[in-house]
């Protein structure tokens, strides 16, 4: 009754293989109920193993495409050899329909796998990473022998390469962002593109005209985040260059109606900082200020009030002489002149932008520019924390090894070597690498004063 179900089972994967090609969901379902038997057959009788091999021989086909597309060429028919095969046929119990459809099947496996190393090298040039790779595998496609699924296999990817040259040249194309990068690409994308022909380099253009707009915007944002940062006075930010790019924005970007509201806040800005010009000419251009503001039906950033309360308090200051309220008057008087500088004008909105640009861009398929620089930072100064905080705790845990001792603690192997994969290198001294690590997270990095401290304190130099 063992070997009859043995049996059954067998032919029912013989069916089930015929049919992948036509009916692989037919196929699965065979596949599925010959595992289900097989398992109860074991849970029934003292395990022998031969339906154990018998389960796994189904399995392995209940995984393949209709096509073959997901055949392991590479190493199937030595795992259905070493690993099925070969224990099925050394089992004593194993029956002659399972050693005939061994036979069958591996016929036919090597039967496809005709002139195996030529297709093999195709293969791998094909699910190459590089360009070359991928030209080389395009150039060789029709070298392979013909009639095997394998190789007809591997040569229905033609379309899928020259696609992927073309989506590279087009990427490269983006990164540039502007036409004349395109004009450099474009005749080798247009001879990869899959149909052969040029009928959307009009789109494509369209499409690299608005990258390079978005760009534009895109620096504009990193502006707007370097100005809150480092305070509008420093950082040479200018109003008229905000309005100039954030108006050449096109109406179908995805980026026009945040753009709208960045020409918005820089049009407030630029009023604002008009209003600090004239408040900075002293107590008559303040006075004049406000007139401006009432004139304009504008109070940028809620100034208005400060500003009254400032030639208030300056007047008092010049009636009275009081040295605490020409101090306060003064203090006044810089912290408007502070508050407009730090960009309260709106400006919040910008690091808005830039937090939704960052995330957005955050895709590996979309980075480009600045925002792909401050990615890599980002993650740089991640990499370099975590080795900081991995010798700190080898540190906490045994302080000599500070001070040279040749001994290291597992912690401390670990830190040297996240130190030597985030700076390219470790030397023979723990304390000059995580040194060299501290130098190299940006200054403004979260919890770098802490390490500083942490490392004054541990008698780091």
């Amino acid at each position: 009754a063992y070997d009859a179900r043995i049996d059954a089972s067998v032919g029912q994967i013989r069916q089930a293989v015929d049919l992948i090609p036509t009916d692989a969901v037919q196929a699965r379902a065979i596949l599925e109920r010959v595992r289900a038997d097989l398992q109860a057959l074991n849970q029934e009788n003292p395990p022998r193993g031969t339906a154990v091999l018998v389960e796994q021989w189904a399995l392995f086909w209940s995984g393949i495409e209709p096509d073959y597309s997901n055949f392991p060429w590479e190493e199937g028919l030595e795992r259905l050899t070493h690993d099925i095969f070969g224990k099925l046929e050394s089992h004593r119990y194993t029956t002659p329909a399972v050693r005939d459809l061994i036979g069958q099947q591996r016929q036919w496996i090597e039967s496809q796998l005709s002139d195996k190393e030529e297709v093999l090298r195709v293969l791998r040039l094909v699910n190459g990473t590089t360009e070359g790779e991928w030209k080389q595998a395009l150039a060789q496609l029709d070298s392979l022998p013909a009639g095997t699924l394998f190789a007809e296999t591997v040569r229905s990817r033609g379309p899928e390469l020259r696609a992927r040259i073309f989506a590279l040249h087009e990427a490269k194309a983006r990164d540039a962002f502007g036409r004349q990068a395109w004009a450099q690409v474009r005749p080798e994308a247009d001879a990869a593109r899959p149909w052969g022909d040029a009928a959307q380099a009009a789109e494509l253009d369209a499409m690299v005209a608005e990258a390079a707009a978005e760009a534009g915007f895109q620096a504009l944002v990193e502006q707007a985040r370097q100005a809150l940062q480092r305070g509008i006075a420093q950082s040479g930010f200018d109003p008229a260059r905000v309005i100039e790019v954030a108006s050449s924005v096109p109406a179908g970007s995805r980026y026009h109606a945040a753009a709208r509201e960045i020409l918005e806040t820089a049009e407030s800005f630029r009023f604002a900082r008009e209003v600090q010009n004239l408040f900075n000419q002293g107590p008559e251009g303040a006075q004049r200020a406000l007139a401006r503001m009432d004139a304009a039906g504008q109070n940028p950033g809620g100034i208005r009030n400060l500003i009254e309360q400032t030639v208030s308090r300056w007047e008092k200051a010049q009636r009275h002489l009081s040295a605490n309220e020409y101090d306060e008057a003064v203090q006044c008087w810089g912290d408007i002149v502070g508050r407009l500088d730090a960009g309260l004008y709106g400006m919040n909105m910008f690091r808005q932008e830039a937090e939704a640009l960052r995330r957005q861009w955050s895709d590996p398929r979309r980075q480009a520019g600045e925002f792909h620089r401050l990615g890599t930072e980002a993650r740089e100064a991640r990499r370099y924390a975590e080795a900081v905080a991995w010798f700190e705790r080898s540190v906490e845990k045994d302080p000599s090894h500070v001070r040279g001792t040749d001994e290291l603690s597992a912690m401390e192997r670990e830190a040297r070597r996240l130190v030597g994969e985030a700076s390219g290198g470790i030397s023979a001294n723990p304390v000059a690498d995580i040194r060299r690590a501290l130098e190299m997270v940006p200054a403004g990095f979260p919890d770098r004063r802490r390490w500083e401290e942490e490392w004054r304190r541990i008698g780091g130099r």
